[in-house]
This record gives C-alpha cells, sequence and structure tokens, in this order.
C-alpha cells in the first residue's frame, strides 16, 4: 500500500512540474515573444531576441525529460505486475 501511494503522489508531482514548465514555455514565453525580448533587453541580456528561444527550448526539454521518466515509470509497473 504504500509504494501504491508513493508511485501516486511521485507522479502526480512529475505532472505538477512538467504543467509549470510546460505553461511558462507555451502560455508565456511564446505568445509574448516580443516583450520577453524586449524585458531581456532592457536588463542588458546579451542577444535578447536569441535568449527567449534558448529559455523556450530549455522548458519544452524539461517537460519531454518528464515524460520520458513517466513512461519509463509506466512500463516497469506494467512488467512488475
Amino acid at each position: 500500500m504504500q509504494n501504491l501511494t508513493q508511485g501516486i503522489l511521485t507522479v502526480a508531482g512529475q505532472v505538477m512540474i512538467a504543467t509549470i514548465f510546460l505553461t511558462s514555455a507555451v502560455g508565456s514565453k511564446v505568445p509574448k515573444f516580443g516583450d520577453v525580448a524586449g524585458y531581456m533587453a532592457s536588463e542588458g541580456v546579451p542577444l535578447p531576441k536569441v535568449m527567449p528561444v534558448g529559455a523556450i527550448l530549455f522548458l519544452i526539454t524539461g517537460v519531454m525529460s518528464l515524460a520520458a521518466r513517466l513512461a519509463e515509470n509506466s512500463s516497469k509497473s506494467e512488467q512488475t505486475s
């Protein structure tokens, strides 16, 4: 029973973290790309039109990494069942 609870909480936590990454990339940085680049330029960030692309890719890579981890855990649990 403890393993089941731990597994459910682990999955829930990973889904929540992935949601934060995804909403930050898709909900904030992509539609407001010009605003983000303008803010970065005002703060003195070099290459302000390139850096948001890196941030978006980093966030999406984080989501994909968590999704791969969830898929790996899912396949392991099916094999042990």
